[in-house]
């Protein structure tokens, strides 16, 4: 059974989430994509409009903020591996895929949150498979 206050932090982590999605939104930031720059958005403005946001919830946006981040940061380096041990170029795997050298450039540097359909064009220019492992969390 769970006590009060693990749940007034699930609860928190929900609101944070739900605001950086109606947040980013309102500012036209992806929240997965941009979710470094839209935690910093709702941190700067937590002292002029948002006072009600606490030490606790400012944590948990920084932690959603970090796992975004790091998602996209560990799919880019897996998607860079692939495709230089396939011994081609950004601009070769591009045209592969059918999109520019740049959009690869900022897939692989974590710049953009990669959608299964991206990562689907990354396996077949490549000739590979998708996989999805879920894991529990430490």
């Amino acid at each position: 059974m769970r006590d009060a206050t693990v749940d007034e932090a699930v609860h928190d982590v929900s609101v944070v989430e739900k605001s950086l999605l109606v947040l980013g939104d309102a500012l036209g930031i992806d929240a997965v994509t941009n979710a470094e720059r839209l935690g910093e958005v709702l941190v700067g403005l937590k002292g002029d409009r948002l006072p009600f946001v606490g030490a606790e919830v400012e944590r948990a946006a920084f932690d959603a903020t970090y796992e975004a981040t790091r998602l996209a940061l560990d799919v880019g380096e897996k998607v860079r591996d692939a495709r230089e041990a396939a011994g081609l170029s950004q601009r070769e795997l591009a045209a592969r895929m059918g999109t520019s050298q740049a959009a690869v450039a900022r897939l692989e540097a974590g710049g953009v949150g990669a959608t299964l359909t991206t990562l689907q064009k990354v396996a077949a220019a490549l000739d590979l498979k998708v996989t999805v492992e879920l894991s529990a969390v430490s």
